[in-house]
């Protein structure tokens, strides 16, 4: 399904808690003991937050259950939820309902709704305005039982209530990424505007910085930690952890490798979306997994072009591609183990943005490579099991 979303907001691609910006909130976990559990962070990146009726918990929210699939199954051509969007991203699926962001207008195609909170109700509704921040550039997003969290770059931490209304800022910073648990959300800087990891208590309250952190950190949560990465050489990263609360920063791996894309973490695992920077004849997208208390880590596949998006459910990981070939983006399921692999779903340019309930995936398409659009993106949907 071809539509046109020259804007480049590439810059807006985080991973992404959440957890965290054009994917969804991202969740799943395990209570495994060197993590306190694990959920998941970087709300606006891409991972994906999923809704209330899940069958795996972690120390914030149920994410959903898994789908039991037939043996074999066809990719299936997505459904159109809706469109004329200028670059929805950062789904969160909870209780029937589709939430997302959309950023700023490209001045170049329909340009519906943007610099906005929308939510849709499943699985064929109309689009609800929850919150108008024009002309700001709202990045990530998260959802829990009462409230709709999001960054905005210009303003601060906000939230607003489910079903809409007036918006309360949490903070004043400039945030860019979030994650969000029980009590607080904690939130990166954006570049030039500060740094650090912070944190602020989601009914309000002064902001407190948990640890030192560069600008546009792509962070992830779990019970106890926050995750992100740090520039270490012009090829690799160090993964490191603080204690949500504060306290000394631990080095769990030095070797990820340049570009991060998403952070997610669940079963006790950090899970890493790269994209590797041209030029390179190898695949330019990887997914890895580095051990949440530190360790080796594992390749779970890799994909001749980026990857713009993640989410998980109870026995699988969601990727979407964005290859910038009209007819070549798929959305792909992936075992958590790597060891099973299934396109569900193709026929896009670039998949972006990435949610999960018991029975579907939801998704952006954004019309061109290299995330960028012409205002006029769309959200889209498929079977978590593919078509028959």
């Amino acid at each position: 399904m071809k539509s046109g979303c020259i804007h480049d907001w590439h810059w807006l691609l985080v991973a992404a808690a959440g957890a965290v910006a054009c994917g969804g909130g991202d969740n799943v976990s395990s209570t495994d003991p060197a993590t306190g559990g694990s959920g998941t962070g970087g709300s606006g990146a891409g991972a994906s937050a999923t809704g209330g009726d899940g069958s795996v918990e972690d120390g914030t929210e149920t994410v959903a259950p898994a789908a039991a699939c037939p043996a074999t199954t066809q990719p299936c051509t997505p459904t159109l939820l809706t469109g004329g969007m200028p670059g929805p991203g950062a789904f969160q699926e909870r209780d029937g309902y589709l939430y997302w962001r959309n950023v700023g207008p490209s001045g170049l195609g329909p340009d519906l709704n943007p610099s906005s909170i929308l939510r849709l109700m499943l699985p064929g509704g109309t689009p609800e305005i929850l919150a108008d921040v024009s002309p700001a550039r709202p990045a990530a997003v998260h959802v829990d039982a009462t409230h709709v969290y999001f960054s905005v770059m210009e303003s601060g931490v906000g939230r607003v209530p489910l079903t809409g209304g007036q918006v309360e800022y949490l903070t004043d910073d400039a945030p860019f990424m979030i994650a969000v648990d029980d009590t607080d959300v904690y939130y990166s800087m954006v570049e030039g505007q500060g740094d650090g990891v912070w944190r602020v208590p989601k009914d309000g309250g002064d902001p407190a910085m948990v640890a030192e952190a560069p600008a546009r950190a792509l962070i992830a949560i779990d019970r106890g930690f926050i995750y992100w990465t740090v520039p270490a050489t012009t090829d690799a990263q160090i993964l490191v952890r603080v204690p949500k609360t504060g306290g000394a920063t631990e080095t769990l791996s030095n070797v990820v490798p340049i570009d991060l894309e998403r952070l997610l973490v669940f079963g006790g695992f950090v899970h890493a979306v790269i994209t590797v920077p041209l030029p390179t004849i190898g695949p330019r997208g990887l997914l890895e997994r580095y051990p949440a208390g530190g360790g080796a880590e594992v390749e779970l596949a890799t994909f001749p072009d980026p990857i713009a998006s993640i989410a998980v459910d109870g026995d699988s990981l969601y990727l979407g591609t964005c290859p910038g070939v009209e007819g070549a983006a798929t959305v792909e399921k992936i075992s958590h183990d790597g060891s099973a692999r299934t396109t569900i779903a193709t026929g896009g340019i670039c998949y972006s943005g990435m949610a999960v309930d018991a029975t579907n995936v939801y998704f952006a398409e954004w019309g061109r490579a290299n995330y960028s659009y012409l205002g006029d993106c769309s959200v889209l949907t498929a079977p978590k099991c593919g078509c028959e």
